[in-house]
C-alpha cells in the first residue's frame, strides 16, 4: 500500500485540546512551584496520585498504524519523588525529583514527558553511556503506565508552566520520529515496545527503542542530530506586537465570532496578553496565542513559530474506515500514488478512494479511474479519510456525476468592525465536466475526518441525483484562511469565512449529516471490519439485478434529449 494512502486511511480519534496555561515569567525551560498548583478531587501537593487509576488504558495497539490527536493540560502536570527506567545491563535512565507531563486521546495515555529537577543518568551498553539527560519523551503502551510511573514516585501536582515544554517536545518529536508515519499523532505502541527519547546537556539526543520480551535495546542514531530547537529570544515590544496583531487581525476578519457566541473576545485579549508581554521567546508567545485561539474551537486556527508547530484546538474524531476490510472487500484495489485508489469487487461495484485533494493531477487520474469502472453497476466514492486540499479540484471531479450545473454550498465574510458585520450569501457552484456522466448509483462513504474541502466534495456529490451518501457526519470545518505573519517568525492561521451547506445552514463544527447514518465506534474498525463499508455494499446489493445498467451510458451532450 502507498504510503500516502496509509497516512490518510489513519487519520484518527481526536481530543479536544484546550489548555489554559500559566506563564513562566520568562523563564526559557521547565520550573517547579508551589504557587499555583492544581488541585483534582481533593487533592493537595504532596497527596497519593495513582496514575494507572487516573488515565485507564481504552486504546490498544493497532497494526495499522492508527494514530490518534491528544491533549495535555494542568492536571495532567504531577511531580515525581524519581524516576527510574531499566533493562538488564543494556540500558538504564534514572534521575531524582523531576516534573511528568501526560498527553492522553481522553483516558489513555499516549505519551510521557519527563524533567528532572537536576540532569539524570544514562548507563548503557549500547549508546550514550555516562551522558546526562535534561528531559525524556516516552511511548509506551497506555497499559504500562502504573509500571513505569508507580504511584509510590509521585510527589504530587506539578507545575503547570511545564506544559509549554512538554507540548514543543510532544510536537517535535512525533514530527521528528519515523513512529508518526505522516500523521502528526503518535500511534499506541505494541505492549513490548518502550520508547525513550532523550534529550542530552551536550545538546544532542538519545534515542532507545527498546523490546521488553527480548531485552533487546535498540538505538537509533538517526535522530542524534535532531534534538528539539533551543527556544528563540524575542523582545518584548515584538511579543507583545505579536500577539496584537494577531488578536487584531481575527477581531476585524473572523467571521465565525457569531458561531461561538459563548467567547469574550475581549476577556481573552486581558486573559493572555500579560503572558505574551511576559515571554522571552517565540515559543512562549506562539504557546499564548495558541492557548487563546483554542477557545474559538476552530480546527483550521493553528500557530507556527518557525517550523514548530504548537497545538491548540482538536476535538474528538476517529477514522470510521479500515483498510484491511476494504482491500478484503475489493481485492484488486490499486493506488495510483496522485491521492485516488480504485477497484471493483467481484459483482461488478466499483470502488474510488480520493483520500487528499491537493494533487494537481487528481482530475486527470480520477477521468482515469472513471474509464476503468464505466462499465459497473454502481459505484462507491470512499472521502472517510480525506481531510481536504483544493476546492477546484473538487469541482472539476464532483463534475463527471453532475446532470446540470448546482449550487453546493454558500459563503459569507466579514463586512464590518462588529463581530456580527456579515457580507452576503455568496453562492458556489460546480458544473458537469467530462464526455460523459456516471449515471448508476453511488454511495459517498464520509466520516468526521472528512474535512474542509472534503466536506464540500461531499456536499457537491449529494447535489447529483444519483448519489445517497452513507457513514458520519463530516468534520463541520472550512475556512478559506490566510496566513498572518507576524513578528518573531510566528505565523498564525485565519478562517476568514463561514460556509454554508445548498440550504444556507452553517455546518461549522457540526458538519454534514449524510443520508444514510452508519453508528459506530473506534472497536467496531478492528482487523477487517468495516461496518460503513458493509452497509454500502449491502444497500447496492439489494437493489434489483434487472436495473443494474453500466455507469457510462451516453455523453453530457446529448443524454437530455436521448440521442
Amino acid at each position: 500500500m502507498h504510503r500516502t494512502l496509509t497516512l490518510l486511511l489513519t487519520l484518527t480519534m481526536t481530543t479536544m485540546a484546550m489548555t489554559t496555561v500559566r506563564g513562566n515569567g520568562g523563564d526559557c525551560g521547565p520550573q517547579d512551584g508551589k504557587d499555583g498548583i492544581p488541585q483534582e478531587d481533593g487533592n493537595v501537593a504532596g497527596a497519593a496520585i495513582d496514575p494507572a487509576a487516573r488515565y485507564p488504558a481504552r486504546l490498544d495497539f493497532d497494526p495499522d498504524g492508527t494514530g490518534h490527536d491528544w491533549t495535555a493540560n494542568d492536571k495532567d502536570v504531577l511531580k515525581l519523588k524519581s524516576f527510574a527506567f531499566a533493562v538488564g545491563d543494556k540500558l538504564k535512565l534514572e534521575c531524582g525529583p523531576a516534573t511528568v507531563v501526560f498527553g492522553h486521546a481522553d483516558t489513555t495515555v499516549l505519551w510521557a514527558w519527563l524533567a528532572p529537577e537536576e540532569p539524570g543518568q544514562i548507563t548503557s551498553t549500547v549508546a550514550g553511556n555516562g551522558e546526562k539527560f535534561t528531559s525524556v519523551w516516552m511511548r509506551f503502551h497506555p497499559s504500562r503506565l502504573g509500571e513505569l510511573f508507580p504511584q509510590a514516585t509521585v510527589a504530587g501536582p506539578g507545575h503547570p508552566s511545564n506544559l509549554i515544554w512538554a507540548r514543543r517536545h510532544a510536537t517535535w518529536k512525533i514530527k521528528g520520529s519515523w513512529n508518526w508515519r505522516g500523521s502528526g499523532r503518535p500511534q499506541v505502541p505494541p505492549k513490548n515496545a518502550v520508547i525513550l527519547d532523550a534529550d542530552t546537556t551536550d545538546g544532542h539526543r538519545r534515542y532507545y527503542d527498546v523490546d521488553t520480551e527480548s531485552g533487546v535495546v535498540k538505538p537509533d542514531a538517526e535522530f542524534f542530530d535532531l534534538p528539539v530547537p533551543k527556544p528563540t529570544p524575542i523582545s518584548k515590544d515584538d511579543a507583545v506586537k505579536a500577539f496584537d496583531d494577531a488578536w487584531d487581525a481575527f477581531d476585524r476578519e473572523y467571521a465565525k465570532f457569531v458561531l461561538v457566541p459563548k467567547v469574550d473576545w475581549s476577556r481573552l485579549r486581558e486573559q493572555y496578553r500579560p503572558q505574551a508581554a511576559a515571554a522571552a521567546t517565540r515559543e512562549e508567545v506562539a504557546d499564548a496565542l495558541a492557548q487563546m485561539l483554542a477557545h474559538l474551537e476552530d480546527l483550521h486556527v493553528f500557530v507556527y513559530a518557525g517550523n514548530q508547530y504548537f497545538p491548540g484546538y482538536t476535538r474528538f474524531r476517529y477514522l470510521n474506515a479500515s483498510w484491511k476490510a476494504i482491500q478484503a472487500s475489493i481485492p484488486d484495489v490499486s493506488n495510483t500514488g496522485k491521492e485516488i485508489a480504485w477497484g471493483r469487487t467481484a459483482d461488478g461495484i466499483g470502488y474510488m478512494n480520493v483520500y487528499g485533494m491537493s494533487s494537481l493531477e487528481l482530475p486527470d487520474e480520477f477521468d482515469h479511474a472513471l474509464e476503468k469502472l464505466a462499465d459497473t453497476w454502481a459505484l462507491i466514492i470512499d472521502v472517510r479519510g480525506n481531510g481536504g486540499g483544493d476546492e477546484m479540484l473538487g469541482r472539476s471531479t464532483a463534475g463527471r456525476f453532475a446532470d446540470e450545473a448546482a449550487v453546493y454550498a454558500y459563503s459569507r465574510y466579514r463586512n464590518g468592525p462588529k463581530h456580527t458585520d456579515l457580507g452576503s450569501f455568496l453562492p458556489r457552484a460546480f458544473e458537469p465536466r467530462g464526455p460523459w456522466r456516471y449515471q448508476s448509483p453511488v454511495i459517498v462513504l464520509c466520516g468526521q475526518l472528512t474535512m474542509s474541502s472534503a466536506e464540500s466534495f461531499v456536499q457537491m456529490l449529494a447535489e447529483c441525483p444519483q448519489v445517497t451518501t452513507m457513514g458520519d457526519r463530516t468534520a463541520g470545518a472550512s475556512a478559506n484562511p490566510k496566513l498572518l505573519r507576524l513578528p518573531g517568525d510566528i505565523s498564525v492561521n485565519l478562517p476568514r469565512w463561514i460556509d454554508f451547506d445548498a440550504r444556507k445552514t452553517p455546518f461549522e463544527n457540526v458538519g454534514i449529516q449524510p443520508d444514510v447514518g452508519i453508528k459506530t465506534a473506534v472497536k467496531d474498525f478492528d482487523g477487517e471490519e468495516d461496518p460503513v463499508l458493509e452497509a454500502a455494499l449491502k444497500h447496492l446489493r439489494e437493489l434489483p439485478k434487472e436495473s443494474r445498467k453500466p455507469g457510462r451510458r451516453q455523453s453530457h451532450r446529448n443524454e437530455k434529449s436521448g440521442d
